[in-house]
């Protein structure tokens, strides 16, 4: 869909509505800008360091 962010965000089953934990707190964001955007990496960077870094993975790499 090629609409503005506050129409996805306000719309039915929109970001405001939306299941997804992934997407947390876009119902609340005014605006989608640069700042908006690098805030919403930042947190989903924290997110996915807090999920996996706890993940053992073997390195099986023949060298």
């Amino acid at each position: 869909m090629n609409r503005a962010f506050t129409e996805k965000r306000d719309m039915q089953g929109g970001f405001k509505q939306s299941p997804l934990r992934l997407n947390d707190g876009l119902g609340a964001v005014e605006e989608w800008n640069e700042d908006a955007i690098q805030n919403r990496a930042t947190k989903l960077a924290h997110e996915a360091v807090r999920v996996w870094s706890d993940t053992q993975v073997d390195d099986h790499r023949r060298h």
